[in-house]
């Protein structure tokens, strides 16, 4: 099932507990609260799976209960694109710190 972010198809948002249904891919990441109405984090890399699991900011979204990823599987054109357009309108309180 798709989910919208600014006009940008996402997969459906999964637990953030369930890195294993990440594709090690190309793409777009949105890390949202449980309610799925706030964008905690985005971040883009050439490894959605590799860079979630091991991310540097992975405490900033690990204290919020019921964390939700959703990810945009695309190029790195687009992904650093989508990834500024997502900060910039939504300011991701992770983005920030």
């Amino acid at each position: 099932m798709p989910f919208a972010i600014n006009q940008h198809e996402f997969e459906y948002p999964t637990n953030i507990k369930d890195t294993y249904k990440l594709k090690e891919k190309s793409g777009v990441y949105v890390i949202l609260n449980a309610s799925l109405t706030q964008v905690v984090y985005v971040g883009e890399s050439s490894n959605v799976k590799s860079r979630v699991e091991n991310h540097h900011r992975e405490s900033c979204w690990k204290k919020r209960e019921g964390t939700q990823i959703a990810v945009c599987y695309v190029g790195e054109k687009e992904r650093k694109r989508i990834e500024g357009e997502i900060r910039e309108t939504e300011n991701p309180p992770c983005n920030l710190v």
